[in-house]
């Protein structure tokens, strides 16, 4: 990121005096990736922060006022913050513990035909990407349970109600419950990027918080995350 020297006073000047810095982001990627970052963050720097959840269908939770950083999917339209792409994501298939179709290597959606599926709500933004790819290879998913968070979901995956399509993060974060990942046929990405005020594009204390979003992202991706545009 280009450095921006109006952002950097004012950033600074707040911070040195103990405000928190107030991070905003989606439930699912409160469950593990910033957790990562900012445990990162905390050995390396001892910054304060406040974490608030941002809902997709609401906006930005906290106006940019007072959001210094939102951590979201993109695309992200109900924001006028300054969008930051750090990594893409693929999708997975998240199966049960023993579930027969662990014996492959990808997962195809005529695989999933018959399966009980486990399916966001048509409301989030990975449920409609799921249709469309499901619909165009002629399979119809027909959900038994659905569910606004991904990281239920793979909850469900755990307890063997079913099988569902996730965030690569939040399924890895399942394993130790036993569950399995495994790559889908037809690839489908999840870009997640930062929203920042316009005044705060390569300010030093902000840039190194994404910087640890996406070694973090690296991290928990285990072979799923790439660097944007990599």
């Amino acid at each position: 990121m280009p450095p921006c020297p109006a952002s950097t006073a004012g950033f600074r000047i707040k911070h040195r005096r103990g405000r928190a810095l107030v991070i905003t982001a989606e439930p699912f990627l409160l469950h593990a990736l910033v957790p990562e970052a900012i445990e990162e963050l905390n050995r390396s720097r001892g910054l304060k922060f406040a974490v608030d959840i941002c809902m997709r269908g609401l906006g930005l939770w906290m106006s940019q006022s007072t959001a210094d950083l939102g951590v979201v999917a993109l695309p992200f339209a109900q924001s006028d913050m300054e969008r930051v792409v750090f990594a893409e994501a693929e999708l997975v298939a998240v199966l049960p513990p023993g579930h027969p179709l662990a014996q492959q290597e990808r997962i195809q959606f005529a695989d999933l035909s018959g399966e009980r599926f486990i399916a966001l709500r048509p409301s989030t933004l990975l449920r409609a990407q799921i249709d469309i790819a499901a619909a165009g290879a002629g399979v119809s998913l027909d959900p038994a349970i659905e569910t606004t968070s991904g990281v239920t979901a793979c909850e469900f995956v755990a307890r063997g109600l079913g099988i569902t399509i996730a965030d690569p993060i939040v399924a890895t974060s399942f394993r130790p419950a036993g569950v399995e990942v495994r790559r889908l046929g037809l690839v489908l990405h999840l870009t997640y990027g930062c929203l920042l005020p316009k005044d705060a594009i390569g300010s030093p204390l902000l840039t190194p918080v994404v910087e640890a979003l996406t070694r973090a992202a690296l991290r928990l991706g285990t072979g799923f995350v790439t660097l944007a545009g990599g």
